[in-house]
């Protein structure tokens, strides 16, 4: 599921080059993250709807089942979105 609202976000515009797809180079200090992040860690579960993912320090889905964004992804989107600049 991570992988697709992480192609969903690059369907939206964004793109590799884009803050927040990647770790800034040197920086390996637990960092939360998003679904757009590229180096997520999945963790099986005994069954598919059990799987966890790693996007830096946070796991997702959390408890709940839902996925989180951070601010700085929502911001890229609505630069897109609501202000055109693609």
């Amino acid at each position: 599921m991570g992988l697709a609202l992480h192609e969903l976000l690059h369907a939206c515009g964004l793109d590799a080059d884009d803050p927040g797809h990647e770790r800034p180079p040197g920086n390996q200090a637990p960092i939360d993250g998003d679904f757009f992040m590229t180096d997520s860690v999945l963790m099986p579960g005994s069954k598919p709807e059990l799987d966890k993912e790693f996007y830096g320090s946070k796991m997702m889905p959390n408890a709940s089942g839902q996925f989180s964004v951070t601010g700085q992804t929502v911001n890229l989107v609505q630069s897109i979105w609501l202000l055109g600049q693609f």
